[in-house]
């Protein structure tokens, strides 16, 4: 290790929180004190230890890696124990850390192995800062190669709802469980041998995503059915997709025990008016008349997905989206014109739409998209 390794574990979350992830303290003493357990083999990584104290899910890993690269070399999960532990990798550091006067293990005519699922980093500059930039920049302004690279880690975002229930599960710590501990009693003849201990049980709550595909969600549309596909994958058996545009389409079965990255293109050859006109409040009506009164919409989180762009008058919509907020237990409203949570559309009529919905958040980058996925989870 070259220097201290408390003040480069330091400087190396500061790196994250740059990156965009979201780094306490306490994450940083809980992987010091894993560093401490992992060893002092000549060959050891510090990937895992690191990765498991700072990265809080699998969100996290598509960022955490890019920036363990700039600093430590290739992650030991992508191609093997290689490195040493702690000792930065890269040369290009002008600010007095660790490994600023080191060459760089990279030799220009051999190129790194790459996985061949997940785009370099390295392709579109790599790093920490490369990848700040990625997570904050509008879908928009991404060239093709960006996105694909963004789209890995929208794949890996995983949101979902759920809720306790009255039923109990039994658990290690927690309440007593009176029942379970006395028939323990019963079969030990009378002794306490060991508490019985209980949780409330926690099922999945419905998720409903409408995604608007019409044209002037173009640039986003893609990102958000990527997104619906990641919480499909997590949770094929309560979660349904539509597409809303001039009508709407179910997309769930087309979509339904398929990767991420497989369910896009197999949501592609269904006819859904892609990229076409809208009319969001007479689609909305549509599936309103079709599927409000079942349990894909009743007592579920619902995400709509749109900027509220409409071609007919705003009224319908307007109507429509109240209906929906009355039968969603939660409407999430996500429009790539918010860029913070709560904002609301300046175009006045858009904005009366979006006051029905019980959140209003963006989703216009990828950190937004992180954000959609908690909001969903912790609804």
């Amino acid at each position: 290790m070259t220097g201290d390794p408390l003040a480069l574990l330091v400087r190396f979350a500061e790196a994250l929180r740059t990156a965009g992830l979201t780094v306490s303290v306490d994450r940083v003493v809980a992987a010091a004190e894993a560093l401490g357990h992992w060893g002092i083999a000549a060959d050891a990584q510090p990937y895992w230890p690191l990765r498991v104290a700072l990265c809080r899910d699998r969100s996290d890993v598509p960022v955490f890696d890019m920036v363990y690269r700039d600093w430590f070399g290739t992650p030991p999960d992508d191609f093997g124990r290689t490195g040493s532990a702690l000792v930065p990798a890269q040369s290009h550091r002008t600010d007095g850390r660790p490994g600023a006067d080191a060459p760089s293990p990279q030799r220009a005519d051999v190129p790194a192995p790459q996985r061949a699922d997940v785009p370099s980093p390295r392709a579109a500059g790599g790093g920490a800062g490369n990848a700040s930039r990625l997570a904050s920049r509008d879908f928009d302004d991404l060239t093709e190669d960006e996105l694909r690279e963004v789209a890995t880690w929208v794949d890996l975002l995983r949101p979902m709802p759920t809720r306790r229930t009255m039923h109990r599960r039994s658990a290690r710590t927690g309440p007593t469980d009176p029942a379970r501990t006395m028939r323990l009693m019963l079969r030990t003849g009378g002794e306490l041998v060991r508490l019985r201990h209980r949780r409330p049980a926690v099922r999945t709550r419905r998720l409903l995503l409408l995604v608007d595909v019409s044209a002037s969600m173009s640039p986003y549309s893609d990102m958000l059915l990527r997104f619906a596909a990641a919480a499909l994958a997590a949770s094929p058996r309560t979660t349904e997709i539509f597409a809303v545009g001039t009508d709407h389409t179910r997309l769930t079965r087309s979509m339904r025990g398929l990767r991420p990255r497989d369910a896009l293109p197999a949501a592609g050859r269904v006819q859904t008016g892609w990229s076409g006109g809208t009319t969001l409040g007479d689609a909305l009506n549509g599936f309103l008349r079709r599927w409000g009164g079942t349990d894909v919409v009743r007592s579920a989180i619902v995400v709509f997905g749109s900027d509220g762009l409409e071609h007919a008058e705003m009224a319908p919509l307007i109507r429509q989206v109240q209906r929906l907020a009355a039968l969603a237990k939660v409407l999430i409203w996500a429009s790539p014109d918010c860029h913070t949570d709560g904002e609301r559309s300046k175009d006045r009529l858009i904005a009366q739409a979006q006051q029905s919905a019980t959140r209003v958040v963006g989703c216009h980058d990828y950190l937004a998209l992180r954000n959609l996925a908690k909001v969903v989870t912790n609804a």
